[in-house]
């Protein structure tokens, strides 16, 4: 497969927006105006991202026909919800029930999320590891980049936080392509596929450097940068280097 730039691109913002927002809405938390102004530009640089890889950006709308039965349909609307519910927040000054609302919103995009794009078709990933990857790379995302959000004394507040996520990112990117080795023909081949990528282990790589400078307290800009590049060559690797079932059965479609 060849690498889809606005879905991936879409499911990085939105995941990097989710995870501002849930992090910004903790109890006892200042509130912070600008940090739901990053979640609301983020959110809809994803949704307008999302536009670019339909067949019919004009039809954007339609996307919304499956409800109640697609997850796809479900993602959509989530999202653009949650991105409604940031802008209002950061219209209110970061505070009010919004904030909360658009957290949990966006905690229930990201399940979308990871359901939408975990089909049967794909075995390697339909067990539920799009869920596992996305949730912890939201949680990475917003945990390095919530310092950014512009309240005061928030520069140490996720220091613990961060390095149990992406301990746990790195354990599953790592465990994954492992297990599917000894699993079927069609998981085995995702497997072997991800373990030849140059995406996969830049991820990993950007993920181990991530850890040693957060560790070391060090180069937080670095560390932004590291992480998101860590997340970005993980999600190219797993929308170009899983396969899919229809490779065995000669693409009768």
């Amino acid at each position: 497969m060849t690498a889809e730039w606005p879905l991936i691109a879409f499911t990085v913002l939105s995941q990097l927006a989710a995870g501002l927002a849930v992090f910004l809405a903790l109890p006892g938390r200042p509130a912070s105006r600008t940090g739901w102004l990053s979640v609301f530009v983020v959110g809809a640089a994803g949704l307008l991202a999302s536009l670019f890889h339909l067949g019919q950006p004009l039809r954007a709308a339609s996307a919304l026909n499956g409800l109640g039965t697609s997850w796809l349909s479900a993602e959509g609307l989530l999202f653009g919800v949650f991105t409604a519910l940031a802008g209002i927040t950061w219209l209110r000054g970061g505070t009010g029930i919004s904030a909360v609302g658009a957290a949990v919103v966006g905690i229930l995009g990201l399940a979308a999320q990871g359901m939408t794009y975990a089909p049967e078709s794909m075995p390697f990933v339909s067990g539920g590891l799009p869920l596992f990857i996305f949730f912890l790379s939201a949680l990475t995302l917003g945990a390095v980049f919530r310092p950014l959000s512009g309240a005061e004394g928030e520069t140490r507040s996720f220091g613990g936080i961060l390095p149990i996520c992406l301990w746990m990112l790195l354990a599953v990117l790592v465990i994954a392509p492992l297990t599917g080795l000894a699993a079927g023909t069609v998981m085995r081949a995702s497997a072997l596929a991800w373990l030849h990528s140059a995406w996969y282990w830049t991820g990993l790589l950007a993920i181990a450097a991530t850890l040693v400078l957060v560790q070391a307290d060090r180069m937080r800009p670095a560390q932004k940068a590291l992480a998101l590049i860590s997340v970005l060559c993980i999600r190219v690797a797993f929308f170009v280097d899983t396969a899919h079932t229809a490779v065995w059965i000669g693409f009768p479609y």
